[in-house]
């Protein structure tokens, strides 16, 4: 794509697409015959038996029952954006599911007429295709016919993403969407800007981007590769003397639309289709704030908006929208008091509280008379499931930190309790968080924002995400702090009841502002955060640092004489994690060398051109793995995948660069590496499809001890 130019000041790297390269490019009748042998080895490797196992794999389990929530109509919340969702749901409805029964738990057999292989046939067709976008990405890479049909061998037999391309899952949508992108910008760089042609790949790209990022959450990280490829080719567009600042604005404008705009647009289109499916109440709705909720459901405004002492109401953590909650199991700790959490979900007696004074009261008592609940007031809270006080242990630090100044909240003493002040707590509201006027000065269900300060000590109750052991349930802790930060302290109350308050025409209801559609979206991706950290405690999960090597894998699937089992293949695993290394000192080198403005470095074409797409896969490489670093959740190995991907087409590219050099030795390597990885894959393949093995073939497969599938499942000989 570029070559030196001479100039009467000093010399500039042409951005020319160099007409040789965009005819090795260039289909033909050799392309058609190797892209459809290697489409007929797709649709084998991911077709076959793909009827088994004719159960619920893990997973799976999860996706089927979103399928059953859009059918109904219920709305819930997960992690991943809902594209392919509703692809599956739209599959299921055609072929008749209509949700009238619970689908089967991981394990569990399907039923014969839940269309289970359709679904999984949606996953294996995007395998399917991505394999064919690989090839073309290739071509367009400038890899040779040859070279190119083994970079998607290699994506056939790669025994990770077989396997994960054959059920119920995102995996293998998001490489396709990935994959388009890809290929995409490839392509993009052979072609002349603003020709029709240029046109058709940018969208290309922008659908790529759309698709990824509507599948999963963690498609955003092609389209930020995307963006620093573009950045880095309008980067050299400018630094091309022969071309103007204003063609390359022009490229900047119609390329920002094509790669974040359209998709944008496209993505806030996915999500309208998802409300509108989704057009009833659902236990997930309690993760959302009342105005939200009332977009579903109504009723949640006929709570009385006045807080009055004898009101049974609920307390919700603003940052995390949880519910104060206690239920009759004790801390393991030196106080062995009745433990104080935040719950996820609502419609819990656990999570209902009565606020009474500071006096001793008879029950009932409170609830004869309304006085509200105003700033700065003195309350004690009386926990109905239990009948418990809330309460405050000065001298205890909470299961979930060890800081001095952190105490544990927890509930004691029932209705004897006279006055104590460990029991008791000041209502301080926060008025640069509380919109309306008048729910500044007296606490309105919905409206006002408040901080819970405990009387005696001073110090505010804080909730967290950091959950407590298993004794806790694993629900989210909650702890008394002096001076915390202000967001974590936040509360509202969300639900109100009172006897003399609730249907009363005297009294008003909760009134929250609008809730506009861009707050509603802000709100739900807010709270898919929140469901994405809360998803744990998964004994299968894996560090990063673990994925480059393969040396574990996940279980999906066993009973007796089948297993499914994913786990990478060695040979492209070991062999791409290698060249990211050696690209990336060799990068090092190429880029320093462009450094000096008066002299243009002279390479030879077909190395510039290995050396700036290598860096752009690694990158794509890089940009797909290390944020997961900084991810607060447990981790699978099938996250890798997307990077994995980069890895296959920096193998090909290397072999493409390789026999430019040394054709022998090139071509013996490509070769080489194909037979290996499809040994591995062969000899894998039952933990792939669930086939039938023997117990001795199962252990002689077993080359790492952290391999750890189960080979006493199987028969001793066939």
């Amino acid at each position: 794509m570029s070559s030196e130019k001479p100039c009467p000041y000093r010399s500039f790297v042409s951005t020319r697409i160099d007409p040789e390269r965009v005819s090795r490019a260039s289909f033909g009748i050799s392309d058609v015959i190797a892209l459809l042998l290697v489409t007929l080895a797709t649709i084998a490797s991911r077709f076959w038996r793909i009827n088994q196992p004719n159960a619920v794999v893990l997973d799976e389990s999860h996706y089927v029952d979103l399928i059953r929530q859009y059918i109904l109509g219920v709305f819930h919340l997960d992690v991943h954006p809902p594209l392919s969702k509703l692809i599956f749901y739209w599959i299921a409805r055609f072929a008749g599911y209509d949700g009238s029964y619970l689908p089967p738990k991981a394990g569990e057999r399907y039923p014969d007429d839940f269309p289970y292989v359709l679904l999984r046939s949606f996953s294996a067709s995007c395998g399917v295709a991505t394999v064919i976008l690989t090839y073309l990405t290739l071509r367009s890479s400038g890899c040779r016919t040859l070279i190119a049909a083994l970079g998607s061998s290699l994506l056939v037999v790669e025994n990770s993403i077989t396997t994960r391309s054959r059920f119920i899952l995102l995996d293998a949508p998001l490489l396709l969407g990935s994959a388009l992108a890809i290929y995409g910008v490839k392509k993009t760089q052979l072609v002349e800007p603003f020709t029709k042609k240029w046109y058709k790949m940018l969208l290309s790209t922008g659908l790529g981007v759309w698709f990824a990022s509507s599948t999963a959450i963690t498609g955003v990280f092609i389209l930020v590769w995307v963006g620093l490829v573009t950045a880095w080719q309008l980067w050299r567009y400018y630094g091309d003397l022969s071309i103007s600042v204003g063609a390359v604005t022009r490229q900047a404008v119609v390329r920002t639309g094509a790669i974040l705009v359209l998709p944008t647009l496209l993505y806030l289109a996915v999500f309208t289709v998802h409300f509108t499916i989704l057009d009833q109440p659902g236990v997930h709705l309690a993760k959302f704030p009342v105005e939200f909720q009332a977009t579903l459901d109504p009723e949640v405004l006929d709570s009385p908006s006045m807080v009055s002492f004898g009101s049974s109401v609920t307390f919700k953590h603003q940052q995390l929208e949880s519910y104060l909650h206690s239920h009759d199991f004790n801390y393991v700790s030196d106080s062995n008091l009745q433990q104080v959490t935040l719950y996820d979900f609502a419609n819990d007696v656990n999570n209902e509280w009565i606020v009474e004074g500071i006096h001793h009261t008879q029950e009932g008592k409170l609830q004869q008379s309304i006085k509200p609940v105003a700033d700065n007031s003195i309350i004690r809270l009386y926990h109905k499931g239990t009948g418990r006080y809330l309460h405050v242990s000065e001298d205890v630090r909470p299961a979930t930190s060890e800081n001095d100044y952190s105490k544990e909240v927890n509930c004691n003493e029932t209705r004897g309790l006279l006055g104590n002040a460990e029991y008791e707590f000041r209502i301080r509201i926060i008025e640069t968080r509380t919109g309306n006027p008048e729910a500044r000065h007296e606490l309105r269900s919905g409206e006002t924002v408040f901080q819970i300060v405990h009387k005696k000590s001073g110090c505010v109750l804080l909730g967290h995400s950091n959950r407590l052991p298993r004794w806790g349930g694993y629900q989210k802790g909650v702890i008394c702090i002096d001076e915390p930060t202000i967001p974590g302290t936040l509360w509202y109350i969300e639900s109100n009841n009172h006897p003399m308050l609730n249907n009363n025409a005297s009294h008003a209801t909760i009134s929250p502002p609008p809730f506009g559609y861009l707050k509603k979206m802000t709100w739900l991706h807010w709270a898919m955060s929140l469901y994405s950290s809360g998803t744990d405690n998964d004994p299968q999960s894996q560090t990063p640092d673990k994925w480059p090597m393969a040396l574990r894998g996940v279980k999906l699937y066993a009973k007796v004489n089948s297993e499914v089992f994913s786990v990478g293949n060695i040979v492209i695993y070991w062999l791409g994690t290698f060249l990211v290394t050696f690209v990336v000192a060799k990068g090092i080198i190429y880029v320093l060398s462009f450094l000096n403005p008066y002299a243009t470095p002279k390479y030879a074409p077909y190395v510039r051109e290995f050396n700036d797409t290598a860096l752009e896969f690694v990158l794509g490489w890089a940009m797909n793995y290390f944020p997961y670093y900084f991810v607060q959740r447990e981790l699978q190995p099938h996250h890798y995948l997307p990077a994995l991907y980069f890895l296959i087409l920096l193998i090909a590219l290397f072999c493409e660069y390789l026999i430019k050099q040394q054709r022998v030795v090139g071509y013996f390597l490509a070769v080489a590496i194909l037979a290996s990885a499809g040994m591995v894959f062969y000899k894998h393949a039952p933990l792939i499809y669930g086939s039938d093995w023997t117990e001795d073939a199962c252990e002689a497969a077993r080359w790492f001890s952290t391999w750890r599938w189960t080979c006493d499942n199987y028969v001793l000989e066939l």
